[in-house]
């Protein structure tokens, strides 16, 4: 190797790690970094109600069977037609042998769901009185919608950040900084999918109302959080 040789690939060497320490100070933390987060909520009344209702049913034909589950299944929709502010759609349906003591088949046992949503609560509740006739209620909560909580979202947003904002303004002063600069946000939101499931005592009374248990909703608690960095400057 010639001495230019040398000298020249000595230079490159140079100047590569004079870029590598160039870049990695670019992505040093500043030095005047605060984080912090804010939080802004709304109390907004469940205005969704959703239930399961299920039937099980035992037979020697498999085939029998599962026709007393779908003629159930169907007789239930068939009652849901009456109530147009009701959903009602088919969930899980499955069989399973069942066995004696001595490992021998005895016969067939199955299980079919029904799902329940409505934001007619009064509607809902004479349904479901109608529908225990045949069907078992397996549970029963209380929600926000979806369109009710993203609507209350929109708003809370924009709350949450000018908390934020005002907050960050406020760490200033106090840091006595002439300025700040957004290092980076995040956005969260939760709640509003809580509601409260009834326990099986509460559902077998609920079974045995005439003529419709009275359905109230409660509430729940939406919320929308922002957390995020700034840096102070002097």
């Amino acid at each position: 190797m010639t001495q230019n040789t040398l000298k020249a690939c000595v230079l490159a060497m140079t100047l590569l790690s004079t870029a590598n320490v160039a870049l990695a100070s670019d992505h040093q933390s500043p030095r005047n970094r605060v984080d912090f987060q804010t939080e802004v909520s709304q109390v907004l009344p469940n205005d969704l109600m959703r239930a399961t209702l299920s039937i099980e049913l035992s037979d020697k034909n498999p085939g029998q069977l599962a026709r007393a589950l779908t003629q159930a299944m169907n007789e239930s929709l068939a009652k849901g037609r009456n109530f147009n502010t009701v959903k009602l759609a088919s969930g899980n349906q499955q069989s399973w042998p069942v066995y004696n003591d001595k490992q021998k088949l005895e016969s067939w046992r199955g299980r079919a769901e029904l799902n329940l949503e409505s934001k007619d609560f009064k509607a809902a509740g004479e349904l479901l009185s109608q529908l225990q006739d045949k069907l078992q209620l397996q549970g029963l909560n209380f929600v926000v919608s979806e369109e009710t909580r993203l609507a209350a979202e929109k708003k809370l947003t924009t709350d949450a950040i000018a908390a934020f904002r005002e907050k960050a303004d406020a760490v200033r002063q106090a840091w006595g900084a002439k300025s700040y600069s957004l290092v980076q946000m995040n956005l969260g939101s939760s709640g509003g999918g809580g509601g409260y499931p009834r326990p099986p005592m509460m559902m077998m009374k609920m079974a045995d109302a005439a003529p419709a248990a009275e359905m109230a909703g409660g509430d729940s608690r939406v919320s929308v959080n922002v957390s995020g960095s700034i840096e102070l400057k002097n």
